[in-house]
């Protein structure tokens, strides 16, 4: 069973086999028979593309002697149009002279920007000419049309250099109207330069576009030498306008009113107004004229302590938005490669100039100084502050051209601060050693000093330039270097109120020693309770100032205010003699209580009343004459007064005032309390 299974598997997967052998035999059959068809399709296409080939080879033979006959005569035709375009252009380029002659020589008498176009029209006439040239140079130099081509480029290139002269010219004769450069002078500088009478866009254009083919065209460059000259002039006019101004200039004495009311419109940064000083002003402030002496300010009607200070300071402004403004219409005119140069030139003149300004002024702020008027001090400040404010724009205008140039400004920029510095200290050393006026003629009522009330004021005035004081103050500038060291406000603040300190500690002591010239004990205690209280009141009324004292002694405050009550004491001490008169000693107190008084009892009381009232006689006409300007501490005093001398009086009239000691009773009680507290009301008074 298991073979018979065996042959049957075998037999059939030989018959499989045969099968499939078929079958491949027939797929040979079938590729051998594609395989002959391919070839013969071949061996057709091979004879197909041998006859093309050779039909193309006939055709290239055909067609190559035409194809190189018409390449010849295209060449030829290339060399004639060559040919006829060079003489063309040798004919354009002699009879160029005669054809142009007549538009170069008109250039010489009218204006080329006369009309739009009219420069470019003009620039490509000289392109021609300059062309011809050009070739006379290469092939024909000696000939007559090379030598008129010449001439007439030399003539339109003059011709050139003189319109950009005579337009600059004609566009800068007028300086920058006086109004607009006192709109600068209000106006913060700013890094886009102002219009400040610049040239139309169209001139600006074509005097650019001249300058840049003389440039090109000419080795002489004499038009830049004229733009500068021709600017540096305008710029110098426009600035000397402030000089005539009736702002600025000097001028009659009809015309201060209307210079002060000026002024304080066109400086931002300004000395502070002095206020009107009215005569109840004058005795509430202080002010003694008689007791004058102290040359801080000047006299009345002037504008300024420091002649020339406000003109330069305007100076400053308007030659800052002038240079500025310069700066911007070289760029827009003068090719790149000449900034520097002409803009070197152009702005040594005025700069200068003002520079010597600036000299002139700190000699004339030394010769006041010299002289003790230390008014100039805040003319310094406003010249140091102004000048930092435009320090920046200076040295970048400068920051290109020679050093002689860039480091002026900030050389005579530190030698204003080390000057304003040493002014500020001598004011301190002038406050604590004015000894020379202490003899002078003292306010006979005991009022406020006006050495007092000036100092005061300066330093109140001070605080407008509370920066630059203290800049000044904190700093150390190098003059040589012409660099100035950087302060931090805290510095600042701290050194102004270190200076602060030190001058009213020395117009104490110069007080101190001006009281000594009364006689009176009681008038040199009131002098100086009044002008100590007259210091007291402006650290009150000026908060920052007293905010700036304490930074160097938080206590200085309480200071006055203890000094103030000393004197207050001492003042009050002048009654003790008044007191004495009704004084109840042991002896008195018991005379009320005797039945009859002897006539030794009856005089001891008769000579108290009169003692006392001779002594309040004696007072009243003393102390009406004396001065309290301070209406509070007028009346403080006043009620101190009363308030020390009423009771005593109280008692003792309480006392005798039923004691039968006179048949004259009238003739020796005079005063009841209220009738004594009228009286003693009238101290400080004159009009009483």
């Amino acid at each position: 069973m298991g073979v018979g299974t065996k042959m049957e598997d075998i037999s059939m997967k030989k018959s499989v086999i045969e099968r499939k052998l078929q079958q491949d035999d027939q797929n040979l059959e079938r590729l051998r028979g594609d395989l002959k068809r391919s070839h013969e399709l071949a061996v057709k296409i091979c004879n197909i593309l041998d006859f093309f080939n050779e039909r193309l080879r006939k055709l290239e033979d055909t067609i190559r002697p035409i194809h190189d006959e018409t390449t010849r005569l295209k060449r030829r035709q290339e060399n004639v149009e060559r040919t006829l375009n060079s003489i063309n252009n040798v004919i354009r380029f002699h009879s160029l002279p005669e054809e142009v002659e007549e538009e170069i020589l008109l250039s010489e008498k009218i204006d080329i920007c006369g009309n739009p176009g009219n420069v470019e029209k003009y620039l490509g006439i000289m392109d021609k000419l300059k062309s011809a040239i050009d070739f006379f140079a290469k092939f024909n130099i000696t000939s007559v049309e090379s030598s008129t081509a010449k001439t007439l480029y030399t003539r339109g290139v003059d011709a050139l250099a003189r319109t950009f002269t005579n337009q600059l010219k004609r566009h800068s004769t007028d300086p920058v109207p006086l109004a607009l450069l006192m709109d600068t002078v209000n106006n913060p500088i700013t890094e886009e330069p102002p219009p400040l009478g610049h040239l139309q866009e169209r001139l600006m254009h074509e005097l650019h576009i001249i300058a840049e083919y003389l440039i090109f065209a000419s080795t002489k460059k004499d038009f830049l030498s004229d733009y500068d000259q021709i600017r540096s002039n305008h710029v110098w006019k426009s600035v000397n306008q402030l000089k005539d101004s009736p702002f600025f200039g000097d001028f009659s004495p009809a015309h201060q009113t209307q210079r002060r009311g000026s002024l304080a419109q066109l400086l931002k940064i300004e000395s502070p107004a002095k206020p009107k000083v009215t005569k109840k002003d004058k005795l509430i402030k202080g002010v003694t004229k008689s007791a004058s002496g102290f040359a801080l300010f000047k006299g009345e009607g002037q504008d300024e302590e420091l002649e020339g200070c406000n003109l330069f300071l305007a100076m400053t402004s308007v030659l800052a938005h002038l240079i500025q403004s310069e700066h911007s219409l070289l760029v827009a005119i003068i090719p790149r490669e000449h900034h520097s140069d002409v803009f070197d030139r152009l702005t040594t003149t005025s700069f200068e100039r003002y520079i010597r300004r600036g000299e002139e002024l700190q000699q004339r702020a030394k010769r006041e100084i010299a002289k003790q008027s230390y008014g100039v001090i805040l003319p310094l400040c406003k010249t140091v502050g102004v000048m930092k404010s435009h320090q920046h724009i200076y040295e970048k205008l400068m920051a290109e051209l020679p050093s002689r140039l860039y480091n002026k400004y900030p050389v005579l920029l530190a030698s204003f601060e080390s000057l304003n510095s040493k002014a500020l200290r001598d004011f301190c050393n002038f406050v604590k050693t004015d000894q020379e006026r202490q003899n002078q003629l003292m306010p006979k009522d005991g009022t406020v000093h006006e050495f007092t009330s000036n100092v005061m004021s300066f330093l109140e005035q001070l605080l407008d330039y509370e920066e630059t004081v203290g800049w000044c103050l904190a700093s150390t500038p190098q003059l040589g270097a012409g660099r100035l060291p950087s302060v931090s406000e805290a510095e600042q603040r701290k050194a102004l109120g270190k200076f602060l300190r030190a001058a009213t500690d020395d117009l104490v002591a110069n007080l101190q020693g001006k009281s000594k010239n009364y006689d009176s004990p009681t008038l040199q205690d009131l002098f100086l309770l009044n002008n100590y209280h007259f210091i007291h009141s402006v650290f009150q009324r000026n908060q920052r100032m007293l905010a700036l004292l304490e930074l160097d002694d938080s206590g200085v405050e309480n200071t006055f205010i203890r000094q103030i009550e000393e004197q207050i004491g001492c003042y009050h001490r002048g009654f003790n003699r008044l007191l004495g008169f009704i004084s109840m000693d042991t002896s008195m107190s018991l005379l009320p209580q005797v039945d009859k008084l002897t006539k030794s009892q009856r005089h001891a009381i008769k000579d108290k009343f009169k003692g006392f009232n001779e002594e309040l006689d004696q007072l009243t006409r003393t102390q009406r004459c004396y001065a309290i300007p301070d209406e509070v501490l007028c009346q403080r005093m006043r009620q101190k007064n009363c308030d020390q001398i009423l009771p005593e009086y109280q008692k003792f009239y309480d006392a005798f005032s039923t004691v039968n000691f006179t048949e004259h009773y009238e003739k020796y009680v005079l005063y009841d309390n209220e009738s004594l507290k009228a009286k003693l009301n009238t101290f400080f008074d004159s009009t009483a």
